[in-house]
């Protein structure tokens, strides 16, 4: 029976005998370590190379480049104008408060 109180730790610890939980403790750090050591040793389905592939991977060896991009320096230029085109033009789209805000005489306008 599993029972959950809501109480300070420290008196629900105290009537619990020394050492009580440290097999608990210790089962779970040992299962952990062995789950560790399996897959560092491809045992039960873990692998580095799993002997099924992907169906699109049957042609590719190891060390094949699976994605290649050649950006030049030109390319960087261009995308920099680019962008910073998009960031003038947004500021022109944005219509402006400055404009319209009136001054603190309620004289907007007149000089």
């Amino acid at each position: 029976m599993l029972t959950i109180t809501n109480e300070d730790n420290m008196e629900l610890m105290a009537r619990y005998p020394d050492k009580y939980f440290d097999l608990a403790i210790v089962v779970i750090a040992l299962t952990m370590i062995v789950q560790g050591w399996m897959i560092m040793n491809a045992h039960h389905g873990y692998s580095k190379s799993p002997k099924v592939k992907h169906p699109e991977l049957n042609d590719v060896k190891p060390g094949d480049p699976l994605l290649v991009l050649r950006i030049t320096e030109e390319d960087i230029e261009q995308l920099q104008r680019r962008v910073l085109q998009q960031k003038i033009d947004e500021l022109f789209e944005e219509p402006s408060s400055y404009e319209d805000e009136d001054d603190d005489d309620g004289m907007a306008g007149t000089y």
